[in-house]
């Protein structure tokens, strides 16, 4: 039996310090879908461990290439239709824990999970993601000329 996911994950909001841009992926089973970092978390895992996990995962960096911070922001929104089945029967809402990473330099990415990637400038990264939770965390986390 394949077990369903944790209807908990992590959102982690790239972003280069020297550039002020964000890094957004292109998910391989939506086109269109633009997204930032995001996991769900396994058995027995924090946000943080998820976090830490899926920035390997999906980018290659690691927690020390930058400043990951738990931003203590927890948003629920409802799961998408085309995801439903992904988790245990009924449920309909995911609990999603906000992370920002900043690192100095914008880095050379290793795609795993994503057909592209770009960094952008806060407000075209907020109107490319696809989710208004991905958006808002964008808009109040991600510093311009700093």
């Amino acid at each position: 039996m394949v077990s369903k996911k944790r209807p908990e994950s992590a959102l982690i909001i790239i972003y280069a310090k020297s550039t002020s841009r964000v890094l957004l992926m292109e998910r391989k089973d939506w086109p269109g879908f633009w997204q930032s970092v995001t996991g769900s978390l396994e058995p027995g895992e924090t946000p943080e461990q998820a976090a830490k996990r899926e920035l390997n995962e999906e980018t290659g960096l690691q927690a020390t290439d930058g400043l990951l911070v738990d931003r203590k922001q927890i948003n629920q929104y409802q799961i998408f239709d085309a995801f439903l089945h992904k988790y245990p029967p009924g449920q309909k809402t995911n609990k999603e824990y906000v992370f920002t990473f900043e690192l100095d330099t914008e880095k050379d990415i290793k795609m795993t999970e994503h057909t592209d990637m770009c960094w952008l400038p806060k407000a075209d990264a907020i109107e490319k993601a696809f989710t208004q939770t991905d958006k808002k965390a964008i808009e109040d986390w991600v510093q311009e000329g700093t």
